[in-house]
């Protein structure tokens, strides 16, 4: 039997409600080669070698810049600003550290995770929300504005 490999697209993300802290903190891994050609593509930015010796000095606030544009939160109707805390990178993935700042924890929230739409039409992006009782997953789907619901 021959087998044909078949790229997948997929970007993982864990959320959870950080009560000591007052946020809902997420953490991203993302394949680095995707991540930097989505940051090439969007801002026309140089070989950014993200994960490299030589890493670009741009990289991080092009990294921040693009999940704006691709990572909202909303409570209650009301968008959340993103805060950017950094990255853990190798040849391979990227973890993203982000966070948005919460006065107390939600009980439910929508979600916009858009992440390499642009470049694979078969993109998905995968959601883990932890909390103390359970841990729940959802899938986005490729779309060109969607948002899932989740209740803490």
């Amino acid at each position: 039997m021959l087998l044909i490999p078949h790229p997948f697209y997929v970007v993982f993300s864990e959320v959870a409600y950080a009560q000591s802290d007052q946020r809902v903190a997420f953490s991203v891994k993302l394949f680095t080669a995707d991540l930097e050609r989505a940051l090439r593509e969007t801002y026309q930015a140089p070989v950014l070698n993200i994960s490299g010796m030589n890493e670009h000095e741009n990289t991080d606030p092009l990294i921040q810049k693009y999940l704006e544009r691709n990572f909202q939160l909303r409570i209650h109707n009301e968008a959340i600003p993103l805060r950017y805390l950094g990255k853990e990178a190798n040849a391979d993935a990227t973890w993203i550290f982000i966070f948005f700042p919460v006065e107390e924890e939600p009980q439910s929230a929508n979600i916009s995770f858009t992440a390499f739409f642009e470049l694979f039409a078969g993109q998905r992006n995968l959601i883990q929300l932890k909390t103390d009782e359970v841990t729940t997953s959802i899938c986005v789907p490729y779309a060109p504005s969607v948002s899932v619901a989740f209740r803490w």
